[in-house]
C-alpha cells in the first residue's frame, strides 16, 4: 500500500470545493501558529549552536542595514533550517 493510499484513508475527501469559513479560519490560524513556532525554534537553534552560528547563520547577520534585497544573503543550510 502506497503513501497516497494511506493518506487517502486517513484524510476524508472534501464534500465541497471550499471549506466553511470556520474551518478555513481554524486551519489558517493553526498553520500560522505552527509556522511561526517552527521558524522561531529553527532560528533560535542556529543562534545557540556554535557550529551553526560560525559556519552558516552568522553570515546573514553581517548585513548592516537589513532590506528585502538582503534576504538573498543567506546560507543554504540556514535557509533550510528556518
Amino acid at each position: 500500500v502506497g503513501f497516497a493510499a494511506v493518506v487517502g484513508m486517513l484524510v476524508p475527501r472534501p464534500v465541497t470545493a471550499f471549506p466553511t469559513l470556520l474551518s478555513f479560519l481554524w486551519q489558517f490560524s493553526l498553520m500560522e501558529l505552527l509556522g511561526d513556532f517552527i521558524l522561531y525554534w529553527g532560528h533560535r537553534v542556529q543562534h545557540e549552536s556554535e557550529y551553526l552560528w560560525k559556519n552558516h547563520h552568522s553570515f546573514h547577520h553581517q548585513m548592516i542595514t537589513p532590506s528585502a534585497c538582503s534576504t538573498g544573503y543567506i546560507d543554504a543550510l540556514d535557509s533550510t533550517l528556518q
